[in-house]
C-alpha cells in the first residue's frame, strides 16, 4: 500500500513539475493546465488539493479492505479454519517447554 501511495503522489507531482518548469499549458483535455494547477494549488486561498489526494488514498485503502472482505466471504475462507495440523511440532497439548 505504501508503494501505491508513493506512485499516486509521484504521478501527480512529476507532470506538475514538468508543466511548471517548461511553462506547458493546455494539451489534450487541459492535461498540462490541470497538472500545473495540482502542483501549485496549495495555499491559504487555494483549495487544499493534497487533502483531497489524502482522502482518495484513505478511500482506496477502505475499498481494498472491502474487496478483500468480500472475497473472503464469497470464497468461504472462514470454513477452512486456522488450527495447526496434528503433524506440526508441539501440537497435541504437550507439557510445554519441559517435554
Amino acid at each position: 500500500m505504501t508503494g501505491r501511495r508513493a506512485f499516486i503522489v509521484g504521478t501527480i507531482e512529476i507532470p506538475g513539475v514538468i508543466a511548471s518548469e517548461f511553462g506547458l499549458s493546455g494539451g489534450p483535455f487541459g492535461f498540462w493546465t490541470t497538472m500545473n494547477w495540482l502542483n501549485n494549488a496549495v495555499g491559504p486561498y487555494g483549495p487544499d488539493v493534497w487533502g483531497y489526494v489524502g482522502i482518495g488514498i484513505v478511500l482506496l485503502f477502505i475499498g481494498c479492505w472491502l474487496v478483500v472482505m468480500l472475497v473472503y466471504k464469497l470464497m468461504h475462507y472462514e470454513e477452512i479454519g486456522f488450527a495447526p495440523s496434528p503433524d506440526d511440532a508441539g501440537a497435541g497439548g504437550g507439557t510445554g517447554l519441559t517435554g
